[in-house]
């Protein structure tokens, strides 16, 4: 089940009135017949709980507010259920009893179609739409992106993750998940519209930072953190945060000067929640005054790898897939992905129902006929338009075709790839979060870090 509390707006306002919204999970239908009975049963238990229910429909902020000065809200809800994904489903026993596929499929489409007409009520007040479901977008969805001012919330599939899409100003909310076994239960406030950097102010140089203004500058980024306790644990016991700022990039160090319980004496760079130790030295200065180096060191090594993958990017959104860039892949959508392996310039074109499981296609084309028909005649007039330019790699490089394979994560190109996407976010937030003395240094000479 998703319940949806107090949801504030951090802007000029705030909703008028506290509402808790509710929608139902798939275990929750574990204990009925039919769907019907489970949602009559939840309906007044809700009513006699001051709930409101979200079950296909939703709930309306109107303009004539008078403290909504640029946008009307709706928040529309349900389960979701999972139609277009052919691996976890009905027939997996998502429902128990209640739901076999055939209905499945039937309410899914039932529930993206109500999503789409809000969506398009939506677009026409220039408003802005809250979707809470149980099941990922990408279960009901048939088409590959978020839609513009949008903020997505979902469960299920028990992968933690909160971005923002900038270019569309989407949210997705997927970072509070409670799992089967959790003791530590909570409510989470999620901010849109208003988001600030608490760093936009300062000049370039080094400062001492609390873990709060660490958590308020991830949050800016739409960056999910599963916690930050081991930064707490040494900031709590006598070490420093440190934030660097150079040109707009930025980097956060802790620096433990005496060793106590569980902590040991050194420079640690913060990758996301985690610490990383970088030096048995405690002395931010080095850090400061190497920092514009590194921070070109990297671009240079990473730059001509990621301008490849946005040039597959760009051509992956010309035929309406998603595009976004994480690790070595980049996504059609939510299970049909392109790989480029920066060791050996491989592009694996690849279906995967879940983390582990793949099963490759020789060219883009036969993924897409084979899982994303409605994206393949778009494909084929994108690509005569880019022939001839590196983009047509994306449509032309061949790899060898098979049926399902488990793959060996920890032998993978995946762990390179998780890798990687902490090196990425150089790109996306401008954030450093590795620091290797031994990579020969490029000066400001070689290569200009500049505000972009």
């Amino acid at each position: 089940m998703g319940i949806c509390n107090e949801f504030f707006y951090r802007h000029r306002w705030r909703v008028p009135q506290k509402r808790i919204f509710a929608v139902l999970g798939n275990h929750e239908l574990w204990d009925f017949d039919t769907f019907e009975n489970c949602s009559d049963a939840y309906q007044k238990l809700f009513n006699d709980l001051g709930i409101t229910f979200l079950n296909n429909n939703g709930y309306y902020i109107r303009k004539k507010d008078e403290r909504i000065r640029r946008y009307s809200i709706a928040i529309i809800g349900g389960i979701g259920f999972a139609g277009n994904n052919d691996w976890f489903n009905a027939d997996y026993g998502l429902y128990g009893g209640a739901v076999n596929r055939e209905q499945e499929v039937e309410l899914t489409e039932k529930w993206e179609a109500y999503y789409h007409k809000a969506i398009q009520k939506a677009h026409e007040e220039k408003g802005f739409l809250v979707i809470v479901t149980h099941n990922q977008p990408s279960n009901w969805c048939k088409q590959s992106r978020l839609d513009n001012n949008c903020a997505y919330f979902y469960g299920h599939d028990h992968r933690n993750t909160s971005y923002y899409i900038k270019e569309t100003n989407t949210f997705v909310f997927a970072d509070n998940q409670i799992g089967y076994d959790a003791s530590n239960i909570a409510f989470k406030k999620a901010s849109i519209f208003a988001r600030s950097n608490p760093f936009a102010g300062f000049n370039d140089g080094v400062f001492s930072i609390s873990p709060e203004e660490y958590l308020r500058f991830n949050d800016y980024n739409c960056i999910y953190l599963s916690g930050i306790k081991r930064v707490e644990n040494y900031v709590n016991n006598g070490s420093k945060l440190y934030m660097i700022k150079e040109k707009g990039y930025y980097g956060f160090f802790v620096v433990c000067e005496k060793k106590e319980k569980g902590l040991s004496v050194g420079t640690f760079i913060c990758v996301g929640g985690r610490l990383r130790k970088v030096n048995r030295v405690a002395d931010i200065e080095y850090y400061k005054n190497r920092f514009s180096d590194m921070v070109n060191t990297y671009l240079t090594i990473l730059t001509p790898y990621r301008s490849a993958q946005e040039r597959i990017a760009k051509a992956v959104r010309s035929f309406g897939g998603g595009g976004t860039i994480h690790g070595y892949i980049v996504d059609i959508d939510f299970y049909n992905h392109i790989m480029l392996n920066p060791i050996d310039g491989k592009i694996t074109f690849y279906y995967s129902p879940y983390f582990g499981l793949v099963q490759e296609y020789n060219t883009i084309y036969e993924l897409l006929s084979a899982r994303k028909p409605e994206l393949l005649e778009q494909s084929l007039k994108q690509a005569k338009l880019i022939e001839g330019n590196d983009d047509s790699m994306v449509f032309t490089k061949e790899v060898p075709k098979s049926g399902y394979v488990q793959v060996d994560i920890k032998n993978s190109p995946y762990i390179g790839s998780m890798k990687m996407n902490q090196l990425q976010r150089l790109f996306d937030a401008k954030v450093l979060r590795d620091w290797d003395d031994s990579l020969p240094t490029v000066s400001n000479g070689a290569l200009s870090i500049k505000n972009t």
